[in-house]
């Protein structure tokens, strides 16, 4: 669903990442992977559950303290396995050790990993609470 509230920011993006389709994943993420990402040290992130939209350019949100969106990233696909197949598949690319992924996807059996193919780090973070009334983050992610 889109929110009206999101127009403005979605202008400002579209500006920055030159996306025509106005269509953006918003998700969130830990600085420490971010990081990673920008990097290109991680070239897979790890999901519980798939997009049920194919929009292919996601917003990384860095979770506080940093509460930012910081850049974005484009995939072109998304590998769903069970955790112990995908981990053998992306460990090499996944920029997170082996306890912290099997934690992560604890008595779970799916697992998801996008394959980020281009990154993105915005010179000058946006602040979504500068666009949106009342921002709250994603729990996971949420279009706008």
């Amino acid at each position: 669903m889109e929110k009206n509230e999101y127009i403005k920011l979605k202008q400002i993006l579209n500006e920055i990442v030159e996306n025509n389709n106005n269509k953006y994943i918003l998700l969130s993420i830990k600085s420490i992977y971010a990081e990673k990402i920008y990097k290109g040290i991680k070239k897979y992130e790890f999901r519980k559950k798939d997009f049920k939209k194919d929009i292919k350019i996601i917003l990384l949100y860095e979770t506080k303290p940093i509460g930012l969106i910081t850049g974005c990233i484009k995939y072109d696909k998304i590998l769903k396995d069970t955790p112990e197949k995908l981990w053998n598949k992306c460990f090499k690319l996944s920029g997170i050790n082996e306890k912290d992924y099997f934690k992560y996807f604890i008595n779970k059996n799916c697992a998801y990993a996008i394959n980020i193919i281009e990154t993105k780090k915005f010179a000058i973070p946006i602040n979504p609470n500068d666009f949106v009334e009342k921002f709250t983050s994603p729990q996971s992610y949420f279009y706008i």
